[in-house]
């Protein structure tokens, strides 16, 4: 503040060429004075966040797509893949998505980051900061949540700004408390980009076709006596003695969100467990052993259906991934973007990347995204003299955070053509440590999906609004060249119709003047 009110103070008086010289040793004592009496924590952040040379890579964007927090029991058709049930995020999935907002904040927010930013995390700004949810009740309510950590201070920017670049903050009236910051959502029918497993019939055909592969049903028989034990838990759902792998999900989640919610009294969750969990016993129907060989099954299960190119492919990230990287385009639409999903939203995410493989690698192992999870994509540009510059190379890396851990980890992506080469992770190659938007992109439009039209015709879709309006577009185009062609053949029909009467007349005529020719010889 000090800083701000010595250089404004010079900014805004009309001084000459003169009178400014003449200041100058005034502002240079004044500017040792404010850094002398600047606090040791906040001279040491300014220290960290000087690049260490004239290039520096500058935090321009933040793409964060999350899986919503733990919720109520939530069942699925393995064929349909629709829903019954999930509709309620408890206490605990709240926690978890505040607790991802305070991390973005602590790690993101300029005063507290080494790497220079501009995301302007200090308050909320609805001409920088968007969020965007599903049409559900557990993602809207995630990203709520998350606002809440993210955003604490009572304080929200018009969104209007000044002639230097800043925006007014307005104070609330309301109780004490964040600013009430706008989730948007889509109808359900017309989500094609983060509910696309839902819309996408293709995606439905294949996941029919894998269950008959052979790998599918050697892996259901592997594990057939945990599926047997299963059906002994569940005999509504059993089919000859087990439940089928395809309806794994169905036995899985009951028991976790009773473990979830019912199986730590001490957490405080007991009034959880009596008001939203039907049968809290279920905690305790498998060993732990028992229960972490369901848990990593599931989450193979899960992985295999959304995030493998053979049954997922592009299908289900190409139209999250392509608005994202339309916002990428400078100017850039916003700096701070939030896209509050599911797990399949994530792991189809990842297919489209083609990332799933090095997604497991960095994970040890892990398939399955936890509650209150985020991949995490940072747009980087490369400054040569000033934060402030334009037009330079932009650099992404993915990231993944998960709810149980304190860091992210790096998630190698692919850039350039053909088989593309792996960025976003110094591990193996210190200069691939970041993905250059241009390659990225170009590998991006090789692979997937680039426009919702294409991924209409894909999927097979012809029910969202975007897929009507496209199929509306082609009818048009091809009434107008049927249209086309129809009066290119009257246009030759009346030519030869033309030709052939004017012809005729000329034979008649002909002939009418030969024949008084031959009767005035006569005559």
């Amino acid at each position: 503040l000090r800083l701000s009110t010595i250089v404004n103070h010079f900014q805004d008086s009309k001084m000459s060429v003169l009178q400014l010289q003449l200041h100058r040793p005034v502002m240079f004592i004044c500017l040792l004075v404010t850094v002398a009496l600047l606090p040791k924590e906040t001279s040491l952040v300014l220290a960290q966040q000087q690049p260490s040379s004239s290039s520096f890579k500058l935090l321009k964007q933040l793409h964060v797509i999350t899986r919503h927090g733990a919720r109520t029991m939530l069942a699925k058709d393995a064929d349909t893949l629709s829903e019954q049930g999930g509709a309620t995020l408890t206490p605990l999935g709240q926690q978890q998505l505040y607790d991802l907002g305070v991390w973005l904040r602590q790690t993101y927010n300029t005063t507290s980051l080494s790497t220079p930013n501009n995301l302007s995390l200090g308050y909320y700004n609805p001409a920088w900061h968007r969020l965007e949810s599903s049409d559900l009740d557990r993602t809207v309510s995630s990203a709520h949540s998350l606002a809440l950590g993210l955003f604490p201070n009572n304080q929200r920017a018009t969104g209007i700004f000044n002639e230097t670049g800043s925006a007014a903050l307005m104070e609330s009236l309301l109780p004490p408390g964040p600013p009430a910051i706008p989730v948007y959502t889509t109808q359900e029918e017309n989500d094609v980009y983060l509910r696309s497993y839902l819309n996408c019939p293709t995606f439905q055909d294949n996941l029919q076709d894998f269950y008959e592969t052979d790998k599918w049903k050697e892996l259901e028989q592997l594990n057939l006596e945990l599926l047997r034990k299963l059906a002994r838990i569940f005999p509504e759902s059993a089919e000859d003695g087990k439940i089928p792998l395809k309806d794994l999900w169905n036995a899985y989640d009951p028991i976790h969100v009773a473990i979830t919610e019912c199986g730590n009294v001490s957490s405080g969750n007991v009034s959880s467990c009596e008001a939203l969990v039907d049968e809290p016993h279920l905690a305790t129907a498998l060993s732990q052993s028992e229960f972490a060989k369901l848990e990593a099954l599931t989450e193979k299960t899960e992985h295999l259906k959304y995030a493998t190119e053979d049954v997922a492919g592009n299908l289900l990230g190409s139209n999250l991934l392509w608005k994202i990287i339309q916002r990428t385009a400078e100017p850039f639409d916003g700096k701070f973007f939030l896209y509050s999903a599911h797990a399949p939203t994530m792991l189809g995410f990842l297919a489209a990347l083609q990332a799933s493989n090095g997604f497991v690698a960095a994970l040890s192992g892990e398939h399955f995204v936890e509650y209150g999870s985020a991949l995490i994509l940072e747009v980087y540009q490369q400054v040569m003299d000033s934060p402030s510059a334009t037009g330079a190379p932009l650099y992404l890396k993915l990231r993944y955070k998960d709810s149980t851990r304190e860091t992210a980890v790096d998630i190698p992506m692919k850039q350039d053509t053909g088989e593309g080469q792996v960025c976003g992770t110094g591990e193996l190659d210190p200069s691939q440590e970041y993905c250059t938007l241009t390659r990225w992109t170009l590998w991006a439009t090789q692979h997937t999906l680039v426009t919702p039209e294409r991924w209409c015709l894909a999927c097979n879709n012809s029910l969202a609004d975007v897929c009507l309006r496209s199929a509306a577009a082609v009818n048009n185009d091809a009434d107008s060249e049927s249209a086309g062609t129809n009066d290119q053949a009257w246009m030759i029909l009346a030519t030869f119709v033309g030709g052939f009467v004017g012809g005729l007349i000329v034979m008649v005529g002909v002939i009418f003047l030969c024949g008084c020719h031959k009767r005035t010889k006569k005559h």
